[in-house]
């Protein structure tokens, strides 16, 4: 029987805990043995990129919610920066050495603009892209993220 993963998801929060389950679904995705990336000979698909999407929040940023790891292809990225000019979202992009520096860049921006209300967050969906330094024309990771707001 052959099959494609096309998402996978957790339930999780932004606690220690939680970040290191996200750590480890990245990283089962990342080698493989989660084959969101790679089609069934264990090829890696250039045209899929993986991206983050946060939803079902029970609350707000404080409580749990689900995390779903998902392949996309560059349509979305279109489609995400429709909505943005829509103002549906808004868009960081942060950069730094590493993934998880622009990452944790990114988010503490994020909730910097929540805490001073710079934008009202809806806690619908967001998403998450990052990108390695090695694909980008700065040679600097980026972490680009989408936070629907009100």
């Amino acid at each position: 029987m052959s099959y494609r993963l096309e998402s996978v998801s957790i339930k999780t929060s932004n606690t220690l805990e939680g970040m290191n389950q996200i750590h480890a679904l990245w990283q089962d995705i990342s080698n493989g043995k989660l084959p969101l990336l790679f089609d069934r000979e264990g090829t890696f698909q250039k045209e899929i990129v993986p991206i983050a999407k946060y939803h079902h929040y029970e609350s707000d940023a404080l409580g749990q919610y689900e995390l779903t790891i998902m392949g996309v292809t560059n349509d979305f990225f279109q489609i995400i920066e429709e909505q943005v000019q829509k103002g549906y979202y808004i868009k960081i992009d942060e950069s730094g050495e590493s993934i998880i520096e622009a990452t944790q860049k990114a988010w503490q921006k994020v909730w910097a603009y929540q805490q001073d209300k710079t934008i009202q967050r809806s806690f619908l969906e967001d998403f998450e892209c990052s990108v390695p330094s090695e694909n980008t024309e700065d040679q600097k990771a980026h972490c680009y993220v989408y936070i629907s707001v009100k």
